[in-house]
């Protein structure tokens, strides 16, 4: 098993690369991208500590801020009011947080694209 400083570590550098992909994938630089990149960040942070002390990761957003102790003050939307989605893969090592963009539907250009970062999350 990893330690959990690790495992921390491997995480902010994975959100470290995703901000760039984010950024390329939305075309836009600032505002955004801008706001993307911290949430995700935010988002990836609070689930590594809360699967750190409870063994597993969180299947839902609500989990981060319902659960005590609380990894989060509230839950962030993404730039156009929905919540960020949460995908774990079935062996539950793998995360991905991400929007459909504007429009909230899969697909889609320019504000309308869906912009996901990975991580790796295993505990």
């Amino acid at each position: 098993m990893k330690s959990p400083r690790t495992i921390v570590c491997a995480l902010l550098v994975m959100a470290c690369c995703t901000r760039g992909l984010i950024e390329i994938a939305t075309g836009c630089y600032f505002g955004q991208s801008t706001r993307l990149r911290s949430d995700s960040m935010s988002l990836a942070h609070a689930t590594v500590l809360f699967s750190q002390e409870h063994g597993a990761l969180p299947r839902y957003w609500s989990k981060l801020v319902e659960t005590e102790p609380r990894y989060l003050d509230e839950l962030p939307f993404d730039p156009w009011g929905a919540e960020y989605l949460l995908e774990i893969d079935p062996g539950g090592e793998n995360l991905r947080v991400g929007t459909y963009g504007e429009d909230g539907v899969p697909g889609g250009r320019g504000d309308d694209e869906d912009v996901f970062g990975e991580w790796h999350a295993r505990i």
